[in-house]
């Protein structure tokens, strides 16, 4: 019988030809087996269509999100998550189209304004206490009050958006400043401005050419002479007698007017959209900003832990609720047209999971108001007391509470208090008379409000 080099005689080898035929054969089966399963599994595979927002003040949560739901598909091969990216101009239409539809995502980002308080009092949104009810608990009581509506919460924090104010210790030290001791009343705030002018350092960073900084300004310096976010409410809803044309509203133009006098802000505010006015503190031609969180935090690392500081508004009244720093957080909520609502609501739990809150931090500079957060694992001390001062010593923005026209008056007020086309008396009764104007269009909408104030507890 014939043999091969091998050893084995040729019998022997047909045998083991076929048998590698039969083993190729059965192997190329199984592939095609598995990729049939495969298949199926995908068809199968539950979508969660999330639409969201946030790396245009929050960049690298794209990256963050996109690992997220890697790890999350890899732990729930069942469940698929589709990220559908908005922009700033459509992320408000899109959602609204849909609550008209009836039809749309099944998570939905939402900015913490009138839009998505709205869409809590319309019945539009499923409560997290229905769905993750172990989960509500654990969000800073700021952000749970603020999401919820008639003993329900509505909306789990995805990251904070506080504006703080913050300093860089280098340029206070070379304008001949304490870096350790920044100014904490307007006095102070006043002096250092005219010491870091003298220098030939910007006091503030700011740029008002889309005019989305327009109401930055305000909303950190409205506070100082308020002794509560309640304090707000009754007066945009006409509860208590009070006006915008009161002494503790016209006070807030006037202070303003005075940082726009003495040349404060960059010479060329006009000319600068906001980022390009922020950037002035990064560039270190500007001593003090009051960026988003997630920014101040990104610039602290940039520029080095140890040259950016933190402090409060400086304070010129004595306002209960100008001791607090003023928070808000971007929410992720689950509508009602959500086709699968409790799979939705397993992705926010896993989020807030503490490995993927850290890195968070770590991707995008972004904190989660979750008290599972480990602060000892966050990189700069900005970080940590911006936490702690969140947990501990926070109100809601009166931003965030305001009514939805806000912004018919704070943009053009601050714009033309820049330009000297406006008095801050003018500036305060163009407030008044077009909130006393949206009060009189919208009853439904105020009603919805005093019921909600009255359940929030907005105090500091």
């Amino acid at each position: 019988m014939a043999t091969f080099s091998s050893g084995a005689t040729y019998g022997e080898k047909e045998v083991i030809v076929q048998q590698r035929m039969y083993l190729r054969l059965g192997m190329l089966v199984a592939t095609v087996v598995c990729l049939a399963l495969a298949g199926t599994s995908a068809r199968q595979a539950t979508a969660i269509t999330f639409w969201w927002w946030g790396e245009e003040e929050a960049p690298g949560l794209e990256r963050w999100l996109n690992e997220t739901v890697q790890l999350f598909e890899q732990e729930n091969p069942q469940l698929r998550i589709e990220l559908v990216r908005q922009t700033t101009e459509g992320l408000i239409p899109a959602s609204q189209a849909a609550a008209a539809a009836q039809t749309g995502p099944d998570l939905q980002y939402y900015w913490p304004v009138a839009w998505f308080l709205e869409h809590m009092w319309n019945g539009f949104l499923v409560p997290l206490d229905d769905l993750i009810p172990e989960e509500v608990e654990h969000y800073a009581p700021v952000f749970r009050q603020y999401a919820s509506w008639r003993g329900k919460t509505y909306g789990a924090p995805l990251y904070m958006i506080g504006n703080p104010w913050i300093y860089n210790k280098a340029l206070f030290a070379q304008a001949g400043l304490d870096p350790d001791h920044p100014p904490g009343t307007w006095d102070e705030l006043l002096a250092a401005g005219e010491k870091l002018r003298s220098a030939g350092i910007i006091p503030i960073a700011g740029g008002m050419k889309d005019q989305f900084f327009a109401d930055f300004p305000w909303l950190v310096v409205q506070p100082e002479t308020l002794d509560s976010v309640n304090q707000f409410f009754n007066t945009f809803l006409g509860l208590d007698g009070s006006q915008f044309t009161d002494p503790p509203y016209v006070a807030v133009w006037e202070r303003l007017q005075e940082l726009i006098e003495r040349g404060f802000f960059p010479e060329d505010i006009n000319s600068l959209d906001l980022y390009e006015g922020f950037d002035l503190f990064r560039q270190e031609k500007a001593a003090m900003a009051f960026p988003v969180q997630p920014l101040s935090v990104q610039w602290a690392r940039e520029l080095g832990a140890d040259k950016v500081g933190i402090m409060l508004t400086p304070s010129f009244a004595d306002g209960a609720l100008g001791d607090t720093i003023q928070t808000a957080t971007q929410y992720v909520a689950v509508p009602v047209w959500s086709r699968h609502p409790q799979e939705a609501a397993q992705f926010i739990k896993f989020m807030h999971r503490p490995e993927r809150m850290l890195a968070l931090d770590i991707t995008a500079g972004a904190l989660m108001g979750d008290d599972r957060m480990d602060t000892s694992q966050l990189f700069t001390p900005i970080e940590r007391e911006m936490f702690e001062l969140t947990l501990t010593r926070s109100a809601i923005s009166v931003y965030y509470v305001a009514p939805p026209n806000i912004t018919e008056w704070t943009w053009p007020n601050f714009g033309e208090l820049i330009n000297g086309t406006i008095t801050p008396q003018q500036a305060a009764e163009r407030a008044a008379q077009l909130n006393a104007q949206w009060r009189q269009l919208n009853p439904d909408t105020v009603a919805n409000f005093i019921e909600w104030m009255r359940s929030f507890q907005a105090g500091p």
